[in-house]
């Protein structure tokens, strides 16, 4: 113990000097320039080639112990429609930054005119290795603006219109030597599918009914490989289609 006092008495002058070159080098020395090159490769790396990032800011704050902000985030991934996000702050948790273990937690605003936020740690061991658990919540996410992104991308020939929120707890194995265990609920408000036309070999195309649904919940797990449906409520008695599963 006096050993370790008289260590803290001798350089005292340098530990109040490290805390005072951390704030003025955040600020001032970091090298944001590198901050796209790095940003790009790692999210390329985690999401797989041909994932592409961009924005037009990036800042760094102390939020316990360090978050990434970017502005006017775009990312773009083969067969995706286009994500768009207002702003993106990246939170690493301290076992991510000292053990290399991915953890930490993502927050987008203004992507569908909603918000995100996603959050990984560690889970469960197992006999296949250590887990993964991911918490995902959406909220006030407006399905036009996200149909409309899947129509530009040709995925789909419809569009959804309402608004939407979602939890979600996932358990899943890295290395995808186990099954995923998930847990998910969504509620939707005046949702609305405005008529489309299907069309049909040889018959030429068939015109949809306008949907309307005031009222739109789905409750679910799974597990193993299996999806099981504990609720599933769509439209109310004075929609013109309802029904509960």
């Amino acid at each position: 113990m006096r050993k370790f006092l008289d260590f803290i008495i001798g350089n005292i002058g340098k530990i109040i000097l490290v805390p005072v070159i951390a704030i003025l080098w955040v600020p001032l020395l970091f090298p944001y320039s590198d901050i796209r090159a790095v940003v790009a490769t790692t999210v390329s790396r985690a999401l797989g080639d041909g994932t592409a990032i961009d924005f037009q800011a990036a800042s760094l704050s102390w939020a316990f112990p360090i978050a990434l902000k970017l502005e006017a985030v775009e990312v773009d991934r083969p067969g995706l429609p286009s994500l768009q996000a207002e702003s993106m702050v990246a939170k690493p948790s301290i076992g991510a930054l000292l053990g290399g273990n991915p953890g930490g937690t993502v927050e987008a605003d203004g992507i569908y005119n909603g918000q995100i936020k996603v959050s990984v740690s560690n889970g469960k061991k197992t006999e296949a290795g250590s887990r993964q658990d991911v918490q995902a919540n959406l909220t006030e996410i407006e399905l036009g603006e996200l149909t409309k992104a899947f129509r530009r991308a040709g995925l789909i020939g419809f569009s959804v219109l309402g608004t939407v929120d979602s939890t979600a707890m996932l358990s899943i194995d890295p290395a995808m030597r186990e099954q995923p265990e998930a847990d998910v609920s969504l509620q939707g408000k005046s949702l609305g599918v405005p008529s489309f036309s299907v069309p049909i070999p040889n018959f030429g195309a068939l015109q949809t009914p306008t949907l309307q649904f005031s009222r739109f919940e789905f409750k679910g797990k799974m597990n193993e490989g299996k999806i099981q449906i504990e609720d599933f409520l769509f439209g109310q008695s004075s929609d013109p289609l309802s029904g509960r599963i």
